[in-house]
């Protein structure tokens, strides 16, 4: 498929100004490598063509089972809370394990520094998941998690 396989002209023009060289997965989804350490993000267009859905993908999570994955989910749930408190993304588990960050931005402001923005920050925060995620799997779940009760 080519950019030109899009109809969407303005997530036609997003996916260009992202990459000309870019090879869409479907006419509605394409995916990039960023970073150093080559993080997979996918960017895709809502259904209702009006938003644009970023997501980025920190861990694959398969693997780890026992009471580390369960402190690990825990701990992504206390982090989406917070996340949705800030400037606001969701992270969860895809039908696949892998740690999944996700923000929704409008079409319309997608393409230029605004979307560049997001898509960093979105990118920042995949990275410091990914890090803790390999540090606590590196322990082995030698850890204890208690986390204080959040007051309403």
């Amino acid at each position: 498929m080519k950019l030109e396989d899009i109809p969407n002209l303005a997530f036609r023009q997003l996916a260009a100004s992202l990459s000309p060289d870019l090879q869409p997965s479907s006419p509605r989804t394409f995916e990039l490598c960023l970073r150093q350490d080559r993080l997979p993000v996918r960017i895709s267009l809502h259904p209702d063509q009006q938003r644009v859905i970023m997501q980025a993908y920190a861990y694959d999570l398969s693997m780890v089972l026992g009471p580390l994955r369960a402190n690990l989910l825990q701990t992504l749930l206390l982090i989406n809370r917070a996340a949705l408190q800030g400037r606001p993304f969701s992270v969860g588990l895809d039908n696949r394990d892998f740690v999944c960050l996700t923000r929704i931005q409008q079409l319309d402001r997608a393409i230029g520094d605004d979307f560049l923005d997001d898509l960093d920050y979105l990118l920042q925060q995949a990275e410091q998941i990914r890090v803790l995620v390999t540090n606590l799997t590196l322990q082995g779940g030698n850890m204890d998690f208690n986390p204080e009760p959040v007051l309403e």
